[in-house]
């Protein structure tokens, strides 16, 4: 997706895409910036804490770089069926969802799990003069999992 990404768009001199993981953007981000940092959406206290700490980041860089006119803004995604969760939320057996997932499906608003494909628009967004007067946001992308809690 990175490639894809890069390839379509012209990023050169305008932003940097940090990637982690594996290169699997949409795996990184769905681990590390899950959330915003408010809501505990897993029992993993070094995951809540990394979310946080991506959050506060993305607000202290915007409070720093403001004035020079660079924007500093970061993409929160909600469920995305990385490996990890697929771990976490498939039966490795029956190939069938789990109870904690079909919580999650039943308490993200869309009824779905996010494609990669859906990060797509905010990223174009946020890259684009259309945002211009946004920084240190995290948006989430979640399927309106984060406005109702399970």
């Amino acid at each position: 997706m990175t490639n894809a990404i890069l390839k379509r768009f012209d990023l050169s001199g305008k932003t940097a895409a940090v990637t982690g993981g594996g290169g699997d953007l949409c795996g990184y981000m769905a681990e590390v910036l899950g959330a915003m940092g408010v809501k505990v959406a897993v029992l993993d206290i070094r995951l809540e804490k990394a979310k946080a700490s991506v959050s506060n980041f993305t607000r202290w860089l915007a409070v720093h770089f403001a004035r020079t006119g660079v924007r500093v803004n970061a993409l929160a995604p909600g469920f995305f069926m990385t490996e990890q969760l697929r771990f976490l939320h498939i039966d490795r057996k029956t190939g069938e969802l789990l109870p904690r997932a079909h919580k999650v499906i039943a308490h993200t608003l869309m009824g779905r799990y996010g494609e990669p494909d859906d990060l797509i628009g905010t990223l174009v967004w946020l890259l684009s003069d259309a945002s211009s007067f946004v920084t240190g946001v995290m948006v989430p992308i979640d399927g309106g999992f984060s406005s109702y809690s399970i």
